[in-house]
């Protein structure tokens, strides 16, 4: 294991000194972030496939935290410097994120369509024109604006309840922690500092900043916070550990050699807030605390004994009544959170129909286009077959209507053919197409709605 970390840290080393040699040659000349784009990325490529595919994740790490851009504003070597001085300083980490996602998703994924589709409807407006266009963005705002207030109460509502239900089985909790001497909030203790507990708290953890990602994304059309939503939960919690690194790396009270453990630390104590025992986990402990107490050793001495006995008894007793009672509480919790759930699908479902409907004049028009270009397409290539049969001299009939056909006017093929449709309804710019080359267009770019 030390060998393959040694291993990649000489590649990130090596990678970093690659990289730093051609800035001395960017140095020299304006400022291209095209160029920069391509160095990095073919640099970062070249080390990406150096290593197996079982170590990409321990790579990116690695690369993380040398080129998140809080780490690099508080360094001062030769690609910092340049990086800061043009404004650059996002561009690694966004050129190491895409190519961690094109390694392991060389295909856009669902989530990613989806975001994709959802930012454009919700932006596809603005095509129309003004006045049109500012009214038809001050309805969009009210709408969101409406919707999130509706799902800040719902949020706040389910909240309430939750604790409502969660106060129905704390008091026989209570006793039960009572009689048992403490066992059940030990025994939840010991399994809120264990690893599965751990682990389960950085999932939810990281689905939570995903979900944040891909909201924010929806308004601020951030490629990066997309970026974010499709890395796997290594590497995303390897870019929040690089985040914190450089955020504690800003205290000089603490020493380099401690700064990522003291970073992780931190990092996985906020995580752990984000976590609690439930469901059938919760009742699980419980009943393991009690089959605990009930079966402990006897206590030294006759009256300690005694009344170990009739406590056991009486533990006993309540046991199917305190687990009862917790079951019905998750379950409960359950229920509340799925009703939460669906009304959080309603709003969504509400804000994406009016959307849809505040853009059905531009997606009518689009899909009159599109239809448009089908059927000239159409006719162009059936003219281009009759004209191809009229001059074959062995077609018999087509060698007849040469004959019948009277004297045809000469056409222009130059000529420019009038569109079908004109533009001249005052709701959508009235614009010329522009001739493009089609040499000259960007295949990795998509057009919108």
């Amino acid at each position: 294991m030390k060998t393959m970390k040694t291993s990649l840290d000489q590649i990130v080393t090596q990678t970093l000194a690659t990289i730093t040699d051609h800035i001395d040659s960017l140095s020299k000349k304006p400022f291209l972030a095209s160029e920069l784009d391509h160095i990095l990325r073919s640099c970062l490529i070249d080390a990406f496939d150096s290593v197996s595919n079982q170590d990409h994740d321990k790579l990116y790490k690695a690369f993380s935290l040398n080129l998140h851009p809080d780490r690099l504003r508080n360094k001062a070597n030769k690609l910092a410097n340049y990086l800061n001085q043009n404004n650059a300083i996002n561009i690694p980490m966004q050129v190491l994120a895409s190519i961690s996602k094109d390694q392991k998703k060389p295909e856009q994924s669902t989530s990613h369509v989806v975001l994709t589709g959802l930012y454009q409807m919700r932006t596809t407006h603005h095509r129309y024109s003004k006045p049109i266009s500012t009214l038809a963005n001050i309805l969009s705002w009210t709408i969101t604006a409406i919707s999130a207030l509706a799902w800040v109460l719902a949020k706040a509502s389910e909240k309430v309840v939750s604790s409502l239900i969660r106060l129905s089985s704390y008091f026989i909790e209570s006793i039960a922690n009572f009689f048992t001497f403490g066992e059940l909030n030990r025994t939840i203790k010991e399994y809120n500092d264990s690893e599965e507990a751990l682990s389960l708290a950085k999932k939810v953890y990281l689905d939570f900043q995903r979900n944040l990602s891909r909201g924010l994304y929806i308004f601020k059309g951030d490629k990066n916070l997309l970026t974010l939503c499709e890395l796997d939960d290594e590497a995303f919690y390897s870019y929040l550990l690089a985040h914190e690194i450089a955020r504690k790396s800003e205290n000089t009270s603490i020493a380099a050699e401690n700064l990522q453990q003291e970073a992780e630390k931190d990092l996985n104590q906020r995580i752990k807030l984000f976590f609690s025992v439930r469901g059938i986990t919760h009742l699980r402990l419980a009943a393991k605390a009690f089959i605990t107490s009930i079966t402990k050793p006897m206590p030294q001495g006759f009256f300690n004994s005694v009344f170990s006995v009739l406590n056991r008894i009486f533990l006993s007793a309540i046991t199917p009544v305190v687990l009862t009672v917790i079951g019905v509480t998750e379950l409960l919790k359950s229920i509340n959170e799925a009703i939460n759930l669906t009304v959080t699908a309603l709003i969504a479902a509400a804000l994406v129909s009016i959307h849809v409907i505040l853009n059905a004049p531009l997606y009518i028009l689009d899909g009159v286009r599109a239809l448009n270009q089908k059927i000239q397409s159409f006719f162009e290539s059936s003219f281009k077959e009759a004209s191809d049969n009229h001059s074959e001299p062995n077609n018999s009939h087509m060698f007849m209507l040469t004959y019948l056909r009277p004297n045809s006017p000469v056409v222009n093929a130059e000529a420019t053919e009038e569109p079908v449709h004109l533009s001249g309804l005052g709701m959508f710019p009235q614009s010329e197409p522009a001739q493009v080359s089609p040499h000259s267009v960007n295949p990795a770019i998509q057009p919108g709605l």
